[in-house]
């Protein structure tokens, strides 16, 4: 617990005095629909900042065939559903702001 009012409050009831999760902001909120909707439906609405975005970032997946970038959806073919994790990353933005230069996942094949 962060608070020290509710950290004695739950030392003296006998409790662990422990904070479990995070807190999401609006951004985080509509990021993680995304990503959902992507990895469980293979398509995804883009608003037109994310259509333009989405062209530059993925633009290898789009000339390889294996995603489809219209004016308003984000859609993994067939062929590119192996790769779908790496569709997916287009949507996480605190990845893509920290940009790390060393490799922090498993890449793909």
């Amino acid at each position: 617990e962060k608070i020290l009012n509710l950290y004695e409050q739950k030392v003296d009831k006998g409790l662990i005095p422990s904070l479990r999760g995070h807190v999401l902001t609006a951004e985080d909120l509509i990021q993680r629909d995304k990503i959902l909707k992507i990895m469980t439906q293979f398509e995804v609405d883009l608003t037109d900042e994310e259509h333009e975005e989405a062209n530059v970032f993925l633009k290898e997946m789009i000339s390889d065939q294996l995603i489809e970038v219209s004016q308003n959806k984000l859609k993994v073919l067939e062929s590119g559903k192996p790769f779908l994790r790496n569709a997916a990353l287009f949507f996480d933005k605190r990845l893509k702001r920290s940009m790390p230069q060393t490799k922090t996942f498993s890449q793909s094949i």
